[in-house]
C-alpha cells in the first residue's frame, strides 16, 4: 500500500504557496487562520489536518470551479493583481475580464440540483469518508439494512443512513 503524502504543516504550507507563487509574506498567516476559522483544517501535532468539511469543499470546488482553483490560474491571478498595484493594470479591466469569464460556470453550476451536486461529491468521497470514520463500506451499521451516504442539512454535509 502506498501511504498518503504528509499533512502540511504552517511551514510546509507557506514553502509550497511560495514555490507556486500564490499568496504574500503579508497573506500567508491570515490564509490558514481563516481555513482554521471556517473549519476547514485543524492543527494537531503541528500538522494541518484537512477536516470532513475541508475536503467536502475542496472536492465540490475541484469538481466545479476545477479552472479557477489550479495552481497557475491563482498564480496567473497574483500576478495580474501586482500589475493592478503596480498601475501597470486598471482594476476594473481585471475583474470585468475575470468576471466575465466566471459568471457562465456560476450559473451553470446554480443550475444543477443540490441533491445533484450531493451526489456526485458522495460518489466521490463516500468511501473516503467512511473509512475515515472507522465504517468498512456503506451498510449502516446501526439498522443493518439501510446504506451510508453523503446528506445535507441547513448545518452543512454529513453522513447519515439512507433508511
Amino acid at each position: 500500500f502506498t501511504s498518503p503524502p504528509p499533512k502540511f504543516s504552517d511551514g510546509s504550507l507557506v514553502k509550497a504557496l511560495e514555490e507556486e507563487g500564490i499568496g504574500r509574506p503579508s497573506t500567508y498567516a491570515p490564509i490558514i487562520q481563516v481555513l482554521m476559522s471556517r473549519s476547514y483544517i485543524v492543527r494537531s501535532s503541528g500538522r494541518l489536518i484537512p477536516t470532513p468539511r475541508g475536503h467536502l469543499v475542496t472536492t465540490f470546488l475541484k469538481h466545479y470551479f476545477e479552472e479557477y482553483v489550479d495552481y497557475k490560474y491563482t498564480s496567473g491571478m497574483e500576478e495580474r493583481l501586482d500589475e493592478v498595484s503596480n498601475n501597470q493594470l486598471d482594476w476594473t479591466f481585471l475583474l470585468g475580464d475575470f468576471w466575465q469569464e466566471f459568471e457562465p460556470t456560476v450559473s451553470d453550476v446554480l443550475k444543477i440540483r443540490n441533491r445533484d451536486i450531493i451526489d456526485k461529491l458522495d460518489g466521490i468521497l463516500g468511501e473516503p469518508l467512511l473509512a475515515g470514520l472507522g465504517v468498512e463500506g456503506r451498510r449502516c451499521p446501526a439498522c443493518g439494512t439501510g446504506e451510508l451516504g453523503l446528506k445535507l442539512s441547513r448545518y452543512g454535509g454529513f453522513v447519515g443512513c439512507s433508511d
